[in-house]
């Protein structure tokens, strides 16, 4: 391999290490927004200072806030999972000695099947 190679497959790997941990860190504020919800839902629902009505206000203006952040992280998580999947392309259509165009063409399940080991997922069901 020459220096250029080198140097082409080396940007390779630091835009899919760049992507991954962009995907990585969506996935930690989707978790972080799931999980600031349901702890400020719980200290709403439990204050006994508060009326019924002061909770379902309360609990109606965190929810619509946090639904539109967590859409948001969404919307962008698929954004960049797409990036991490074309990131990769090239080098995937080395390893199944397969052209990009034949790899991207290859049914949904198919490719889901090849990139579930190179994306990472989240824990939980929320991502």
């Amino acid at each position: 391999m020459n220096k250029a190679e080198q140097d082409l497959a080396d940007a390779r790997i630091s835009l899919y290490n760049s992507d991954k941990a962009a995907y990585v860190d969506n996935l930690s504020a989707i978790q972080k927004s799931a999980n600031d919800i349901k702890d400020k839902l719980e200290d709403i629902w439990t204050d006994e200072n508060l009326s019924k009505e002061e909770k379902l206000q309360k609990s109606y203006e965190l929810e619509k806030y946090y639904g539109e952040k967590i859409n948001d992280l969404l919307a962008e998580n698929a954004s960049i999972r797409n990036n991490l999947i074309d990131s990769s392309f090239e080098d995937l259509a080395r390893i199944y000695n397969m052209s990009v165009e034949d790899l991207k063409g290859l049914p949904q399940d198919q490719q889901d099947a090849i990139f579930k080991n190179l994306i990472p997922q989240a824990n939980s069901a929320v991502a």
